[in-house]
Parts: C-alpha cells; structure tokens; sequence
C-alpha cells in the first residue's frame, strides 16, 4: 500500500509541475518584439567594415580608446552614442555625443538623428551579442556598385 501511494503522490508531484510549467502561448514573442527586445541594450562599438563585390573586405578596428564609445538603444524608441578619440596628444577623449530615436517595422531599422529626418539603414543585422547597423550601396566607398555595403559592429555587453 505503501508503494501505491508513493507512485499516486509522485504522478501527481509531476502532473502538477508539468502542467505549471506550460508556456502560455499569450506570452510569447512575435519576430518583431525579439527583433526589438535583442537591438535594446548597451553597446561597444568594434569596427567599420566596407564590402565591395568582387573586392576583399576593408575592416578597420576600433582601437581601444574608440571602444569607450557607448551605443544605448532604450526600450522607449529612443538612443544615445557617445565617440572616443585618441587626438595629436594621444589622450583618450569623449568627442562626440548623438541623440535620436528609432523603430524597427518589418524586420528594418529607421533612425532619426536629433533634429534631422528620418532614414533606414538598409544593412541591419541583430542578434544576442551583436549587431550590424549601416547602408547597401556606399557611392562613396566603392562607386556605382549596387551589391556593396557598409556597417558598423557593436558587441553588447
């Protein structure tokens, strides 16, 4: 008997558990909001990378007095970039501070820098632990080629 009542309380031990356990379905993510909920955070800026087709890639690394430089991207729509440089006497200066807002639809990035209009950047890519932000088609960087593009890499810390 004893036994009996060991294995009914263990079953119902485990159905209580299991049943407790269950993902409501209500709560879960769609793309978007994992989209959004992986781009919020703070980030460390560690290189500029431009890719022109039919070309090696041209990555230049941050040193490390550019990777004091903060990326933060607030729940709220809203995101603040601060600039570290090393000047002609080697010392390690906060250089630029930028403010704007932001807002991803349909899987693409929009920013606004303060007091300026609105622009996609056209290469984003988001994961946990990185991100990729720029644009395809830098005239600047690689003339008429339509298949090239730039970004910047932050890491999240």
């Amino acid at each position: 008997m004893k036994t009996q009542s060991l294995i009914v309380y263990v079953a119902v031990f485990f159905l209580f558990f299991a049943s407790s356990c269950s993902s409501n379905d209500d709560e879960k993510e769609t793309p978007q909001q994992n989209i959004e909920s992986q781009f919020v955070g703070v980030w460390k800026p560690v290189r500029f990378v431009i890719v022109c087709s039919g070309e090696d890639q041209d990555v230049e690394n941050y040193t490390s007095c550019e990777q004091k430089g903060r990326l933060t991207i607030n729940a709220d729509g809203t995101w603040v970039e601060t600039y570290f440089y090393e000047y002609i006497d080697d010392k390690c200066t906060e250089d630029v501070l930028e403010k704007g807002t932001w807002k991803i639809m349909d899987g693409a990035l929009f920013v606004k820098y303060e007091g300026q209009e609105e622009e996609e950047a056209t290469y984003f890519k988001v994961s946990k632990n990185s991100v990729k932000v720029g644009q395809y088609n830098p005239i600047f960087y690689c003339g008429d080629d339509a298949s090239s593009y730039f970004y910047k890499e932050y890491i999240k810390l």
